[in-house]
């Protein structure tokens, strides 16, 4: 009987995707909004989801133009096989 050696190399996990934006979190109706992934891992696009998870963009930035009703946005990276869990929501001012 011989023995083996197994060499198992350990990674640590990416960092979590994040949402950016620079604004309040309470606008004014009619104000146009860009909501930015951002991840220290390159990745090449992110998926955003609407609260009754439906898709509402592929890519990097989701543009929400003229918002009239307050949102919560949910980003999702696959590649990073991080689920739809990080939230942002906008507020309306009246």
């Amino acid at each position: 009987m011989t023995a083996q050696t197994q060499v198992t190399t350990m990674h640590p996990l990416p960092a979590t995707p994040g949402i950016i934006w620079a604004g309040p979190s309470t606008v004014c109706a009619g104000t146009d909004v860009a909501l930015q992934a951002g991840s220290t891992v390159p990745v090449d696009s992110f998926l955003w989801y609407n609260l009754n998870g439906d898709l509402l963009h592929v890519g990097n930035v989701l543009l929400l133009d003229d918002m009239q009703t307050a949102g919560s946005f949910f980003l999702e990276s696959p590649i990073l096989r991080m689920p739809g869990i990080l939230a942002m929501a906008i507020l309306l001012r009246q």
